[in-house]
């Protein structure tokens, strides 16, 4: 008898990423979001309008505040993912949780032990990837996007930090804190200034898909 197909939780992303666009299901950036059942299927990629296996893609972890605010949902899911898309598999943390299992542990109690769970499927949805983009912007950049980025570093994943924000957020002669700066520079990554640039810098990187 054939075991039956590995089934996800349905996603509703209101609560930490916005709902998904009305765009055809081709049309949208694949993401990863570490069920079974998507590993089973590759996903694709539009390579020149055509439509082809994303299997030789590496899979970055985009590591972001942008699921908190409108218009972080929008930049993400329309300009940011489908961009990635194109030369990695981008894993997408937003789409891990879904906002019927806060309510549920807030129902009974059990806030805590969920956000930890949460924070620990994150850790394994990077440690399962082979990059990680992190999302820098703000006056202080996102301290859990920060943690993500650093938790990659200690790892050995490349980090790419996008920081197009044009405050000084750190020491002289970097960008933001010189610690994370300096965990990205020594994983192989750059810190780039867009989006355009980000792309290029992944490219250079080259770095392989683990077949994870």
């Amino acid at each position: 008898m054939t075991a039956p197909e590995p089934q996800c939780a349905p996603r509703d992303r209101s609560l930490r990423c916005s709902p998904s666009l009305a765009a055809p299901a081709a049309a949208r950036p694949r993401r990863d979001t570490g069920c079974p059942a998507d590993a089973q299927r590759p996903p694709l990629h539009q390579d020149g309008g055509t439509l082809r296996p994303m299997t030789a893609l590496p899979r970055c972890y985009v590591a972001s505040p942008f699921g908190f605010t409108e218009a972080g949902r929008s930049y993400y899911e329309s300009v940011l993912l489908p961009e990635l898309s194109v030369i990695v598999r981008p894993v997408d943390p937003w789409a891990l949780t879904t906002a019927a299992e806060i309510e549920s542990a807030r129902v009974v109690g059990q806030t805590r032990e969920k956000a930890l769970e949460i924070g620990r499927r994150n850790a394994v949805a990077i440690r399962g990837s082979d990059l990680l983009v992190a999302c820098l912007d703000g006056q202080e950049p996102d301290s859990g996007t920060v943690a993500e980025l650093g938790y990659a570093a200690a790892l050995g994943k490349p980090c790419f930090g996008l920081r197009s924000d044009l405050r000084q957020a750190g020491e002289a002669g970097v960008a933001l804190n010189l610690q994370v700066e300096t965990f990205v520079v020594d994983s192989g990554g750059e810190m780039v200034t867009s989006l355009a640039a980000l792309i290029r810098a992944i490219r250079r990187a080259d770095v392989s898909a683990s077949g994870g």
